[in-house]
């Protein structure tokens, strides 16, 4: 008898994590708004950009994007912010290979006009992850890193 009740809780607690999935709330929790909240605590005074002009910028179609946020420094310096999730994963890398480019032009203009501001912009970051590109360029690179690091971690 007692075997026969230790089969039957042991079904019990087998059946009781059935069904449950740890990972779909941290899932469900990520989007572009919300990463873009998180990350945007590493830019201290910033001015939000439509997706469309964001678009534009960076040479995409807008019908690949299925939201962007993004954000530069309010006082006209180098840092910056854009996070875009895209229709899907090869969107994405496009996307990422468009934020290179604007990084990279940045740089150059950097180095003639503004050289001041070019070790911050040659510490940008550009992250892909599934169907999400993001682009940081911040004061403290490595704390945003670590955040985009924590906040995709489940994905």
């Amino acid at each position: 008898m007692k075997r026969f009740f230790l089969v039957i809780a042991s079904v019990f607690v087998l059946l009781s994590g059935c069904g449950s999935d740890t990972e779909a709330p941290a899932a469900a929790k990520l989007s572009a708004d919300n990463v873009f909240r998180a990350l945007s605590e590493y830019l201290p005074q910033y001015e939000t950009q439509d997706a469309a002009v964001t678009a534009k910028l960076l040479g995409l179609d807008s019908d690949q994007i299925k939201e962007c946020r993004t954000a530069f420094d309010a006082d006209g310096g180098p840092q910056a912010l854009i996070v875009l999730q895209a229709a899907d994963e090869q969107a994405a890398l496009k996307a990422a290979e468009r934020m290179d480019y604007y990084l990279t032009t940045l740089q150059s203009s950097a180095a003639q006009y503004a050289p001041e501001q070019l070790d911050l912009l040659n510490k940008g970051y550009i992250f892909t992850r599934n169907d999400y590109a993001i682009l940081i360029v911040c004061d403290d690179i490595d704390a945003a890193k670590q955040e985009t690091a924590k906040l995709f971690a489940n994905t």
